[in-house]
């Protein structure tokens, strides 16, 4: 029984990959010219896990029927599962959690960069006293978590997915104010 079922498979698989009358398999058949949309992709199931971004974005524009053209800075492994989106959704919300930015130019190429940090912001990280600022401003909010009543695993769980560019950031906002104690 078990090789008559693994001959069907293997006999599905070569006639599912032999060329069709005019020499072409389904996956090389050549697109249409002219203009096109982007398809979406479909609505259905989007599940990767633990797959290369940079990999996944590139099958979701594929998907898509978009022309896509991911930066090498773009770096990460995806787990996601998306129910009922298309290929589209699936880039977006890729985009916006992974903190990516996303340009269309007049040709109608998508091109998927990490931002680019302002020029204020890079200065003000080659400061050396930007370090210590950022270590005791979250050395203050761990202590004020814990005196709002959350235990340590809470005040270190949230201290850790601060994003310390948003906090230099935010210094950049008040370049004259003293560092925390």
């Amino acid at each position: 029984m078990k090789n008559t079922l693994a001959g069907l498979i293997a006999a599905f698989g070569l006639c599912c990959a032999l060329p069709s009358a005019s020499g072409q398999t389904a996956e090389s058949t050549p697109a249409p010219q002219g203009e096109r949309q982007p398809d979406a992709g479909g609505r259905r199931a989007r599940e990767f896990q633990g797959d290369d971004l940079s990999q996944v974005l590139r099958l979701l524009a594929r998907q898509a029927k978009i022309n896509l053209v991911v930066g090498e800075a773009v770096k990460g492994n995806v787990t996601m599962r998306l129910e009922n989106a298309t290929a589209l959704d699936a880039v977006e919300t890729l985009v916006h959690q992974y903190h990516l930015s996303m340009t269309k130019d007049d040709k109608g190429i998508y091109y998927v960069n990490p931002p680019e940090a302002p020029d204020a912001a890079l200065d003000l990280m080659a400061k050396p006293q930007t370090a210590d600022r950022v270590a005791a401003y979250i050395h203050n909010l761990y202590n004020s978590l814990i005196k709002e009543g959350f235990t340590k695993e809470e005040s270190l769980q949230i201290v850790a997915s601060i994003d310390p560019g948003t906090v230099i950031s935010a210094f950049g906002q008040k370049p004259d104010a003293p560092p925390a104690k």
